[in-house]
This record gives structure tokens, sequence and C-alpha cells, in this order.
């Protein structure tokens, strides 16, 4: 896990495009939200959630590393 993965500031920009981008998907799916009785539909949305979360976070780390280098890794902070 790089250190920009562990700020406050960057896992609650991640998880809130994620929750947002999950919604939808588990809608566009026609699967219910609440009540979530289905123990299946619960398992599904977890695993998306998952992995969507990975992807976004990815996205999110190679747009810091192109805006700000030295946000993301300590060590390309110490080269420059």
């Amino acid at each position: 896990m790089y250190p920009i993965e562990q700020k406050l500031w960057f896992v609650a920009i991640i998880c809130f495009f994620t929750s947002f981008l999950n919604i939808f998907l588990i809608r566009a799916a026609g699967l219910q939200l609440y009540p979530l009785d289905n123990i299946a539909a619960f398992v599904l949305m977890m695993l998306s959630w998952a992995a969507i979360y990975r992807s976004l976070s990815f996205a999110g780390w190679l747009l810091v590393l192109w805006m700000a280098p030295h946000l993301a890794d300590k060590r390309i902070a110490k080269r420059s």
C-alpha cells in the first residue's frame, strides 16, 4: 500500500465515489438495495464494492502521481 492510500482525504474521496458507483451498479442490475434479504445480493454488492474501490484507488493514485508526485510517494520526493 502506497502512502497516499493511507491518507484520510484520499480514502474518503475514493469511498464516496465507490459507494455512488456501487449503488448505481446494483440498481442497474435490477437488485434491491434495501432490504437485503438475499445473502447472494449482499455478497455481490460487497464484491462489486471492493472491485470498484481498488479500481478507483488505482486511478486516483495515477492522477495524484501525475499532478503532484511528491504526494504519491516519498521516494519520488527524495529524488527531486
